[in-house]
């Protein structure tokens, strides 16, 4: 031991070595300060690593137990997926205030962020985007009904305007044989018509009085033809339906019968 003992005397407690101790020491004061404030981060760094790590190993277990809930098990669809999602956030917000004690002003500071994340993402966000959705839904059946009663209007315009056309090619063909068959009638029959053109076709051959006196003829027979062939054409009664009459009647009831299914039933019943 004495041996070990002058050794170290005779290597470490030299004069020449007296400086460097000098300087270890100076040293060793000076970074005092120093060491304190590297000691006091790292103990704050750790005590932040200790403070999450406590805290998430909580939220997690906390986690696990939501996930275990019998009364969450039994929800289904958009229900289950609610609840899972405001779990995310109420979890956290309970185990740091069942901790307030513990992690202090930092838990606090965490749980407003947490409470601030649950109000905004946890109940505002599924909420906005809920009434979005049915706003939605409700915009979209409202253009499609805009659009369908645009869609009957314009049929039904385009109907009444068919409608008129018919009606008008009808008195293009039946005002003619409507008179035709006045003129048969003042002049007792086809007899009397064709006596009374041979007759006015002689005296304006003598007295000159038209220069359309065949032209007109020709009219009288075409309208003739027209009047009986038309009778005689129509055995079940098809062309009788073309008649103006006829065409108002059934424009009239396809009206109704739009204007009817127009309405709402349920405006109806009201």
């Amino acid at each position: 031991m004495d041996d070990v003992l002058d050794l170290v005397v005779r290597e470490y407690a030299r004069v020449e070595l007296l400086p460097a101790y000098v300087g270890a020491v100076a040293a060793w004061v000076i970074t005092t300060p120093v060491r304190r404030v590297v000691w006091a981060f790292l103990w704050q760094v750790w005590r932040v690593v200790r403070l999450n790590g406590g805290m998430w190993i909580e939220i997690v277990a906390r986690y696990q137990d939501v996930l275990q809930n019998r009364e969450l098990r039994q929800l289904r669809g958009p229900a289950y997926a609610y609840a899972l999602w405001s779990a995310v956030f109420a979890v956290p917000v309970q185990v740091l205030r069942d901790g307030e004690v513990e992690y202090g002003r930092y838990g606090r500071m965490h749980r407003s962020w947490w409470v601030a994340g649950q109000v905004t993402f946890g109940e505002y966000g599924p909420e906005l985007l809920v009434r979005s959705a049915r706003s939605i839904g409700r915009y979209g059946r409202a253009a499609g009904e805009a659009c369908l009663l645009t869609g009957r209007r314009v049929f039904a315009k385009l109907h009444g305007v068919g409608w008129l056309l018919l009606l008008l090619l009808s008195l293009t063909i039946h005002i003619p044989m409507a008179l035709y068959d006045l003129l048969e009638f003042s002049l007792c029959g086809t007899v009397g018509v064709v006596a009374v053109v041979v007759a006015l076709n002689a005296l304006n051959y003598l007295l000159k009085w038209i220069s359309l006196g065949l032209e007109a003829t020709v009219s009288i027979g075409c309208l003739r033809l027209l009047t009986h062939g038309w009778r005689l054409g129509d055995g079940d009664d098809r062309l009788q339906k073309m008649a103006p009459h006829h065409l108002l009647g059934n424009a009239w009831k396809a009206s109704c019968g739009m204007l009817m299914t127009a309405i709402d039933p349920r405006r109806l019943a009201c």
